[in-house]
């Protein structure tokens, strides 16, 4: 099934076209930086064991099977992907403000966060939704799985600037052993393989109690992961120069 159009009020809905407009020079690897993030982290194919609804783990084998059965509503439930966004949008913000780690980020981001771009009440919802849009159409269309459905369409509107991000097949390895860290969070740490551009990316998710079961709406390494992927989009640029 198709993802669907981006909710919000009257007033969000009129300023989205505006702040698209104001992102027209926004370059392709900064939204790749957090659409990627966020698509590393959420991917999860090749999970075996079973688990209770009680063990976090079990909401990865949900997504687990959401991407092979492109089921992108099932997806959704299980993570907190405008949240998720939201948490990698501030961090880039707090980033940009120190002198010795603004140098991972690319230049635009680094001056579109000085500003309170990535975070404004104009755009970052909008920018959200729109990473959003796109992991559910890349479940939605089996990218994600390796399986994509010809003619399937993204309803992104910056569907076009996240042309750089892998879109090959995710795969689970390393997950570890759920840690509680409060009365409804547990901590659980886990590694990704990304078997399109080779690398190994190790996450530490935190997973949220909601009705009976959990669902991933936080990550303690967002900092580690966005340099990491950060160093890889300049190799790759320099790659692409030469």
């Amino acid at each position: 099934m198709q993802t669907g159009s981006v909710s919000g009020t009257d007033t969000q809905k009129t300023t989205a076209p505006r702040a698209a407009r104001s992102l027209g020079s926004f370059p392709c690897k900064g939204l790749m930086l957090c659409a990627g993030f966020l698509i590393l982290c959420l991917l999860l194919p090749q999970t075996s064991a079973a688990y209770s609804r009680t063990d976090p783990r079990s909401c990865l084998e949900t997504m687990e099977l959401a991407v092979e059965t492109r089921n992108a509503d099932l997806f959704d439930r299980q993570a907190d992907i405008e949240s998720l966004a939201k948490q990698v949008f501030a961090e880039i913000e707090q980033m940009a403000g120190d002198e010795q780690l603004a140098r991972w980020l690319p230049p635009l981001v680094t001056l579109l966060a000085s500003q309170g771009a990535l975070t404004s009440s104009l755009t970052s919802g909008f920018l959200a939704g729109e990473v959003r849009s796109f992991v559910l159409y890349g479940v939605g269309s089996g990218a994600f799985a390796g399986q994509k459905v010809p003619g399937y369409t993204s309803e992104s509107m910056l569907s076009p600037l996240f042309d750089m991000v892998s879109m090959g097949r995710k795969e689970l390895r390393d997950m570890g052993v759920p840690v509680r860290v409060d009365r409804d969070r547990m901590r659980l740490p886990f590694s990704v393989r990304d078997h399109d551009n080779g690398n190994t990316y190790r996450v530490v998710g935190l997973f949220t109690a909601t009705g009976g079961g959990y669902r991933l709406t936080s990550l303690e390494n967002v900092r580690d992961l966005i340099i990491q992927i950060g160093l890889e989009s300049s190799d790759q640029m320099v790659l692409r120069t030469r």
